[in-house]
């Protein structure tokens, strides 16, 4: 594992499979060996309805990260597992859904509560 963290830079390399597979500018907040935390840019869309403003979030592979460790040469001495532990999605009102060791996110929608209501 020194080999893949050090050459690999596991939080720069996630960042940039998020932005070539969704077109989105993402930032690297934090990162350890055991956590990495990202912020991509514009990755929920927006519509707004009777209910207010609805973002949905596209589904989300994680094993596309296998795409990018596939170029290195040591990639046929590993066996990663690429499904998170915990994965965490925030939207911006706060409200949060958690996934436990899984290789896929489902799409996800949330309608913020409108303030007033």
């Amino acid at each position: 594992m020194i080999v893949f963290t050090t050459i690999m830079d596991p939080g720069a390399r996630l960042a940039e499979a998020a932005c070539s597979e969704y077109n989105r500018e993402a930032t690297v907040n934090a990162v350890s060996p055991t956590f990495v935390q990202l912020t991509v840019s514009g990755f929920a869309s927006r519509s707004a309805g009777d209910d207010g403003i609805t973002m949905k979030i596209p589904a989300l592979l994680f094993r596309n990260a296998d795409k990018i460790l596939n170029q290195y040469w040591f990639a046929r001495l590993m066996n990663p597992d690429f499904s998170p532990h915990i994965s965490r999605v925030t939207f911006p009102d706060g409200y949060g859904e958690t996934f436990t060791s899984q290789a896929k996110l489902p799409a996800i929608t949330h309608t913020p509560a409108r303030s007033g209501h």
